[in-house]
């Protein structure tokens, strides 16, 4: 599994995964250089390891996703720790 992400690339349970389901003929954004935060349109759901983010249509304030810092794992290697 590249990045050493055992839990990734599959839809199933006890994996991580995102998920967005859109419209294709409807997916635009308002946002601009002088309103850049504007939400897009066409976007129905978002769900970020299981838990919706967007629903309906609306944020939901749900926060559930990590970011992944692959300096963690080069400096474990270089300190020779395996996985």
């Amino acid at each position: 599994m590249p990045l050493g992400l055992r839990d990734r690339g599959y839809v199933r349970e006890g994996f991580k995964a995102d998920l967005v389901v859109f419209d294709y003929e409807t997916i635009t954004s308002p946002a601009t250089i002088m309103e850049p935060d504007l939400y897009p349109t066409g976007i129905d759901y978002v769900l970020v390891n299981g838990r919706f983010t967007v629903d309906g249509g609306k944020p939901t304030g749900a926060t559930p996703g990590a970011v992944l810092d692959r300096r963690e794992k080069r400096e474990s290697k270089a300190k020779g720790v395996s996985e």
